[in-house]
């Protein structure tokens, strides 16, 4: 019985040290994918904020409406990634325009 009792306890020590391991590896794990989420959210806000530029350059305030909406996107606001293949969809066909105006 204390032998069976012992045996039961290194067995639960030794599950219990490798669920400690595992769950400080998924720690990592999510701290390395927070901070390249964080590295893919800046460049998705640059690359936004360069096509603002651009738009706002070229086609003004309706062109910044059109390629981002109604209400644009300030130059500061931060964009999610979802939300970046419409703006190019967006953008590219504004661009299509000025080289193609038939395409209106």
């Amino acid at each position: 019985s204390t032998l069976f009792k012992s045996e039961v306890e290194s067995l639960f020590g030794k599950e219990k040290e490798t669920a400690q391991d595992e769950l400080a590896r998924l720690r990592e794990r999510q701290q390395t994918l927070e901070a390249e989420l964080a590295l893919e959210r800046v460049e998705v806000a640059a690359a936004a904020a360069s096509i603002r530029a651009f738009v706002a350059e070229r086609r003004g305030d309706e062109g910044v409406a059109r390629v981002f909406g109604s209400e644009g996107l300030g130059s500061n606001e931060s964009l999610p990634a979802s939300e970046l293949r419409p703006i190019l969809g967006s953008f590219l066909a504004t661009c299509s325009e000025e080289v193609r105006p038939e395409l209106v």
